[in-house]
């Protein structure tokens, strides 16, 4: 489980177009981005990340779920 006292981060991944491609949370930026280039088809698309800190996990939970919710990312299933 993720302390409050570790780093909280919302990232966004955008193609060459500036569109957005998804939207994601982590405590660990580096691990998790290449856990998407393994894993994902689309990482090919990816050209600019974008990281955002947030004091806690909750907060980043919010802020997450409301960019995914009011921006549409064309790669994330859940809440969109």
């Amino acid at each position: 489980m993720t302390g409050d006292h570790e780093t909280h981060a919302l990232y966004r991944f955008h193609d060459a177009d500036g569109a957005l491609l998804y939207v994601g949370m982590t405590a660990d930026p580096s691990a998790r981005f290449k856990a998407h280039k393994k894993g994902k088809s689309w990482w090919h698309e990816v050209s600019a990340v974008t990281v955002e800190k947030h004091p806690t996990r909750a907060a980043t939970l919010n802020a997450e779920r409301l960019a995914i919710v009011t921006e549409k990312p064309l790669h994330n299933v859940c809440h969109n």
